[in-house]
């Protein structure tokens, strides 16, 4: 815990988004800085500016799994950090413990975590996480989820059953549920949380050196330059 104790904070950044916000897209731009650690497992691609290359039905080549290089492709292993929040069968102190572990893992280093969970719970799991809301126009949102998020399968192990099922192919209750994201994220608004409304707004130049400055992050011209172009 002293080790802990001498870090700026945390070092990690939490990306909370509704789904087909572009949260991953987001996470590759941040991981082009020289002090934010890439994701390197082969199936996300070495670098972040690789697309995601894994056979994945409707993933995008934005996709990225937190594994590094040397993880097993599926299942747990020390190489990957284990999901937290929802997804996570574990009581909130060990789920803390994860991330807390983590982080002195990759500590100086930072690293991005991407996720739609609930702030509440996502505060008490990442009690000095360095936050980021996606907060994008609601329409625009739903119709790229209908275009990638909706043709996901959320279980690995059931690659039949994708997030379309989850909502019964209820177009109407998958807005209501991007809305209700959306409302979230706003409702709890601080001065700490860095907003970006719509990804593709980061790809400029000026804007991204504004969240780096923020996040205290080291640009790296030449790699930032290498994740836009896939984004563009």
């Amino acid at each position: 815990m002293e080790i802990f104790g001498t870090m700026d904070a945390n070092n990690c950044i939490t990306i909370n988004f509704p789904q087909g916000a572009g949260g991953h897209m987001l996470g590759r731009l941040i991981c082009s800085c020289d002090d934010v650690s890439w994701y390197d497992y082969e199936g996300n691609g070495k670098n972040p500016w690789e697309p995601y290359a894994e056979k994945d039905s409707g993933f995008t080549k934005f996709h990225f799994n937190r594994r590094f290089k040397g993880a097993l492709g599926n299942g747990v292993c020390p190489k990957t950090i284990i999901p937290v929040g929802s997804k996570s069968n574990s009581i909130i102190s060990e789920q803390q413990a994860i991330i807390k572990l983590w982080c002195k893992k990759i500590y100086p280093n930072k690293f991005v975590y991407p996720m739609h969970e609930n702030v509440y719970l996502t505060r008490k799991i990442f009690p000095n996480s360095k936050e980021i809301f996606i907060i994008p126009d609601l329409d625009k949102t739903y119709q790229r989820f209908l275009q990638t998020t909706y043709n996901y399968f959320p279980d690995a192990n059931n690659k039949n059953k994708t997030v379309g099922d989850l909502f019964n192919h209820d177009k109407s209750a998958i807005k209501e549920h991007l809305s209700n994201k959306i409302n979230e994220l706003k409702n709890n608004l601080n001065s700490n949380v860095y907003v970006v409304n719509d990804v593709k707004d980061i790809v400029n130049k000026d804007n991204f050196l504004d969240l780096c400055k923020h996040f205290d992050l080291h640009f790296n011209f030449d790699s930032f330059t290498a994740v836009k172009s896939i984004i563009n």
